[in-house]
């Protein structure tokens, strides 16, 4: 197996060290991914002038939904030399309208209350949002509005237009497979999104494909059993992982580190099986 260049270099350093560059954030390359992420930079770029178009991302827990929105939000940020091109907030149970316009305000650095009238705040944001030049609005964890007061649903909602109203502003709405529900109940909403869906991974070639470029990103001298056609180790990590991309991921970067603090030249069958027990044990 042929080692990335910072792999190699890895091979001889310290523990803690190569434990770092194990876990730290990748940026993966597959086909629904690359899919959404060039539509976000398209958009991004070359938004509508008077009407936006905007996106939502759904997906069951453990998709990756998480780190693709750190990523399009990293980027936004990296070639921008100048604002804040980019806010980012997670919706959480409870909210009102006021509180969709704080988090925003919030994510943009400026001072919030909790009370206020929501239009004076809204005029607020928007000319904050002009100020920073900021055009990528990504709501996190949308799904959750529907756990707040059932009157609060629609002033909610009525926010969301308002915010995906603003020319050249594009909103990424992230989460559960409800948020399509909560936006199919609303006419002007769904006609405004695009959607996008992450959906399970299967035991084919560009499952193969990711697993040699991380393991290849792993500093061990010895080649994993992952990586032997004859095995069926991988199919056994895919299965464990329950098919969800960032679950498997997790469970074969946890193994590696496992494999390196035991100073074994590889990851095993054995640090799988292990890694993968203590992870679900925390979810289920």
């Amino acid at each position: 197996m042929n080692l990335t260049a910072a792999a190699q270099r890895l091979l001889q350093a310290p523990l803690n060290e190569q434990i770092t560059h194990v876990r730290r954030r990748r940026r993966l390359n597959y086909a629904a991914a690359n899919q959404f992420m060039s539509r976000v930079q398209n958009l991004h770029q070359h938004q509508y002038q008077h009407r936006s178009r905007c996106l939502a991302l759904t997906g069951e827990q453990w998709h990756g939904k998480t780190t693709l929105l750190d990523w399009i939000h990293d980027r936004a940020k990296q070639h921008s030399p100048h604002g804040t091109p980019s806010l980012r907030a997670d919706v959480a149970a409870g909210w009102n309208l006021v509180s969709l316009y704080n988090v925003c305000l919030k994510s943009l650095g400026a001072p919030i209350s909790l009370r206020g009238d929501s239009d004076r705040k809204f005029d607020a944001l928007c000319k904050i949002l002009a100020k920073k030049e900021t055009n990528l609005i990504i709501l996190d964890e949308f799904h959750d509005v529907r756990r707040c007061q059932p009157r609060q649903m629609p002033m909610i909602l009525s926010g969301l237009r308002a915010l995906c109203n603003l020319p050249g502003v594009t909103v990424v709405l992230s989460g559960l497979p409800e948020v399509v529900d909560i936006l199919r109940n609303d006419p002007q909403l769904s006609s405004r999104f695009e959607r996008h869906q992450l959906r399970k991974w299967e035991d084919g070639p560009e499952y193969y494909a990711f697993l040699a470029t991380v393991l290849s990103d792993f500093p061990f001298p010895e080649e994993s059993e992952l990586l032997n056609p004859d095995s069926e180790l991988a199919s056994k990590l895919l299965h464990l992982g329950r098919y969800r991309l960032g679950a498997f991921s997790v469970i074969l970067c946890e193994a590696a580190c496992l494999a390196l603090a035991a100073g074994r030249p590889c990851v095993t069958r054995a640090d799988i099986q292990t890694v993968a027990t203590t992870f679900w044990a925390g979810q289920d």
